[in-house]
């Protein structure tokens, strides 16, 4: 069983602490098996970015990842704490 730790950016100081919705993890796991880090999933993926993503991720644009031609997900790059 991979490690993993719950990162969210927007969480705040308080008695209910939202769920979180990105974790670094050590490596992929079977997300129909396995609780971590988000609980029971339907399905997974892996998705590889480039030197090239990573450097427009630097450049501010984002990067559209297209999840099971169901979803999309937008990933930007947070430049410093508190910024969105």
């Amino acid at each position: 069983m991979s490690s993993s730790k719950p990162i969210n950016p927007a969480a705040k100081t308080s008695t209910m602490e939202p769920e979180p919705t990105l974790a670094l993890v050590d490596a992929p796991y079977d997300t129909l098996e396995s609780n971590q880090p988000f609980g029971k999933r339907w399905g997974d993926e892996i998705v590889t970015l480039t030197a090239e993503h990573l450097s427009a991720l630097h450049d501010g644009k984002l990067v559209a990842v297209d999840v099971q031609g169901e979803y999309v997900v937008f990933l930007r790059l947070q430049a410093k704490v508190g910024d969105e």
